[in-house]
């Protein structure tokens, strides 16, 4: 959202974010749900799922609050926040387990 200078750009590029998300929360939340009735119980599963979410929005908040405090630019702070975002997406593959040991 930092590059984006137009009204209409904006709502597109939100749009977008928003479907991406919906494409992403949906399955997770299933599989979380399909996990809860193997091991856990559903409910347990959704607790934890909430605890890291709240724990990780805590993290960035804090993170946002201490760059902030530095008077970072904001531009920079969002493009820093996406590349983090990014790694942390790109990541998660590898750190998968092979299916075979399972």
């Amino acid at each position: 959202m930092s590059f984006v200078k137009t009204l209409p750009l904006a709502f597109v590029l939100m749009a977008f974010v928003g479907i991406c998300s919906g494409f992403f929360v949906v399955p997770l939340d299933a599989l979380l749900q399909k996990q809860g009735e193997d091991g856990v119980d559903v409910g347990s599963a959704v607790a934890i799922q909430n605890l890291f979410e709240n724990s990780s929005m805590l993290a960035l908040v804090t993170g946002y609050t201490a760059v902030s405090f530095m008077r970072v630019p904001v531009n920079d702070i969002a493009v820093g926040f996406g590349l983090f975002l990014a790694m942390s997406m790109g990541a998660l593959p590898m750190m998968r387990r092979n299916p075979a040991t399972r």
